[in-house]
């Protein structure tokens, strides 16, 4: 059979999809991708078995046909071929595929279809719509704080809840966490599940760009599938209980300190190199109106201090933390100031971005070092 398409919408549909595509070498058909033509549509199918992503694009043609082709060898082709119409013709016999541009023919081998994994069903699933920002927002403010210890499975994901208050999303590998909610995302009852690290990544860079456009939601006990424009991604979900965080967070912090987000994060920036390079220690001495940080590295004489003015509520103290957790919180955090709320040098601290919109709500908490204070 043959159809005919822009090389620039085949190559834009294959590159979206790409991102699953020969990342579970074991099984060789999944160093493929799925395309099944029918009745003008064309659907490309990527897996790597716990997730897959399709997508569908208008093609011309009155045939229908399937193949498991090699995409990212088409994708190289296609890279560096001018934008023109293309003409493609599958044959299911010989399990080959063969596009012809105005100057050139390439044909690839591949795979017969019934060999790709099949793509989950899902069933007796509740939904819920968000806007592509919204979730790019959320994956983005919490992915850095995800554990990475396959013996605390949960943590290496992202715990989503859904009830009639919003949505809430949380993230953390015991020694930082983030806690990030929507009042704008409402369901009639309440649903949770755990996102794995590999789809957050894919979703990320598949909703970059898409601004308020709705993202349908849909899961099940076992799976989750995400909607939004011609693109579909699904995912098995972590199966696995959520530890209790909210058992985590301090509640009476009356130690308050307000410093300019770019600020603070230059000192460390500055400040990081001279610390440690095993724990990344700062020392944060809070006197007043002034916040002394400090880094010291006695094995290789290093060191520095810098002072910055602050807003202060509550009595002086001092804290240490890894300047590396504090750098990365701080980098999503998209607010001109941040407040620290803290109460003792052994407690976990809590950082809030200051003046958010009001359709959010972002908490980060981060463990504390032991400073040895002379």
């Amino acid at each position: 059979m043959k159809f005919t398409v822009s090389s620039k919408v085949f190559q834009d549909s294959l590159n979206k999809i790409a991102g699953l595509i020969g990342s579970n070498s074991i099984i060789a058909i999944l160093d493929n991708c799925l395309i099944d033509v029918k009745n003008g549509k064309l659907t490309a199918v990527s897996s790597d078995i716990e997730n897959s992503m399709k997508i569908e694009i208008e093609v011309d043609s009155s045939e229908n046909g399937t193949l498991a082709i090699p995409a990212k060898k088409i994708l190289e082709t296609l890279k560096v071929v001018p934008e023109q119409p293309l003409l493609i013709e599958m044959d299911e016999n010989r399990k080959v595929l063969e596009i012809k541009t105005s100057n050139g023919a390439y044909t690839y081998g591949c795979f017969e279809a019934t060999e790709f994994p099949k793509i989950p069903e899902l069933k007796e699933t509740s939904s819920v719509n968000i806007k592509a920002e919204a979730l790019l927002k959320a994956i983005n403010i919490t992915s850095f704080a995800l554990g990475t210890d396959e013996q605390r499975k949960a943590m290496t994901g992202l715990y989503c809840h859904f009830d009639e208050f919003g949505a809430t999303f949380v993230s953390t590998d015991a020694q930082k966490l983030v806690k990030y909610q929507r009042k704008d995302v409402t369901i009639g009852q309440t649903f949770h599940f755990i996102l794995p690290k590999k789809v957050l990544s894919q979703l990320k860079s598949s909703l970059n760009g898409m601004g308020e456009e709705s993202v349908e939601v849909q899961f099940n006990k076992t799976n989750c599938s995400f909607r939004f424009g011609n693109l579909n991604v699904i995912c098995r979900l972590i199966d696995a209980v959520y530890p209790e965080y909210n058992n985590v967070i301090p509640v009476d912090n009356p130690n308050k300190m307000t410093i300019t987000r770019e600020g603070i994060l230059n000192t460390l920036r500055r400040l990081s190199p001279l610390s440690n390079q095993s724990t990344h220690q700062i020392s944060l001495k809070i006197e007043g109106s002034s916040l002394l940080a400090s880094a010291l590295d006695l094995d290789f004489s290093n060191g520095g201090t810098e002072e910055q003015p602050i807003s202060f509520v509550g009595e002086d103290m001092t804290i240490g933390f890894s300047s590396k957790y504090l750098i990365e919180i701080l980098q999503v955090i998209d607010t001109e100031d941040v407040t620290f709320e803290m109460s003792t040098p052994n407690r976990a601290g809590l950082i809030f971005p200051v003046n958010e919109d009001e359709m959010e709500s972002t908490m980060m908490l981060l463990m504390p070092i032991l400073v040895n204070i002379e």
